[in-house]
């Protein structure tokens, strides 16, 4: 979890991480409202903690109940304050601004009810995903209405998808499917059986 050293000016909070690099100078954030610290970064080993190889994640957009929203700097960490002690804050990652379309955050959406005086710091890790998506043939044709399964490599089904007409077919892994290898099932369509 970052760390920070605090300035306070009357009205204005000033961010320092410990070798005094200024984080924020720039937003008023009134001390008698809750502030909350973010930190994005790749959880690469998949412990839900920063650590110093995880890369930090930059440019990455929180909204907080989609009313206000914070984006993160070079060093992966988002500031947010001003925030109601009495509500209760549905906040969402938002990437669309960002390099990385293969990133989700591991919860799809989390909580937090800021306090005035108090820092809420949290770490929030995200995990590389990706899509499958190919063309079916036989025999040098586009299969049309195949179903195709996802297995992992132990043969548990993942998911399932259909090829449409050109023999096309394109899947989402899931939020709980890191990037690995998998494998393709037999398929089956009407006059095809077991081609793989």
């Amino acid at each position: 979890i970052a760390s920070f050293n605090l300035d306070f000016d009357g009205s204005t909070l000033i961010f320092r991480e410990k070798n005094e690099n200024k984080i924020i100078i720039e937003d008023d954030y009134q001390a008698d409202k809750g502030l909350v610290t973010l930190t994005s970064f790749i959880d690469t080993n998949h412990n839900n903690t920063y650590d110093d190889d995880d890369e930090k994640l930059e440019n990455i957009r929180f909204l907080f109940n989609n009313t206000k929203s914070t984006l993160s700097d070079k060093n992966g960490i988002s500031v947010i304050g001003n925030l109601s002690e009495t509500t209760i804050y549905e906040v969402i990652s938002d990437s669309s601004e960002s390099d990385y379309f293969d990133l989700i955050t591991k919860k799809e959406n989390f909580y937090v009810l800021p306090r005035a005086g108090n820092i809420l710091s949290l770490n929030i890790p995200f995990i590389k995903v990706g899509t499958i998506d190919g063309n079916l043939y036989f025999n040098n044709t586009a299969v049309s209405k195949a179903k195709i399964l996802l297995l992992s490599q132990d043969g548990k089904q993942i998911s399932s998808f259909v090829t449409d007409i050109d023999g096309f077919f394109l899947s989402f892994l899931r939020r709980d499917l890191p990037v690995g290898p998998y494998v393709f099932s037999e398929f089956l369509t009407e006059g095809l059986f077991g081609l793989v």
